[in-house]
């Protein structure tokens, strides 16, 4: 699909005045109890029908986040090519997933 840039900018234009709109409305109900209510119990079904789908993006993430806790623990100290080293598959999991950038051999993150 491609658009026009008069689309484009009318697109953004609606998705802020709904976002706006929407902001609008939860503030002004926010302390209204029948609306903190009907909020909370849609937010615990949510939490119960999701359940196992949140189980499974933890377990499918839990080696990405792993590696992402350690190299921050070797930013830290100042020794990321320690880190490159000494766990090659981990850096290269999140050169992939593009949590390290490597711009002319300089290793930061987004």
């Amino acid at each position: 699909m491609d658009f026009t840039d008069d689309e484009i900018k009318h697109i953004l234009e609606e998705y802020k005045k709904r976002r706006d709109a929407g902001r609008d409305y939860y503030n002004r109900y926010k302390d209204d109890p029948e609306f903190k209510k009907k909020n909370r119990s849609a937010a615990l079904a949510y939490y119960y029908n999701n359940k196992e789908k949140a189980k499974n993006n933890y377990q499918n993430d839990k080696e990405y986040n792993n590696a992402r806790n350690s190299y921050y623990y070797y930013k830290s100290k100042g020794k990321e090519d320690i880190f490159e080293q000494k766990f090659p598959a981990k850096y290269k999991l999140l050169v992939d997933r593009g949590y390290i950038n490597l711009n002319n051999g300089i290793h930061h993150h987004q």
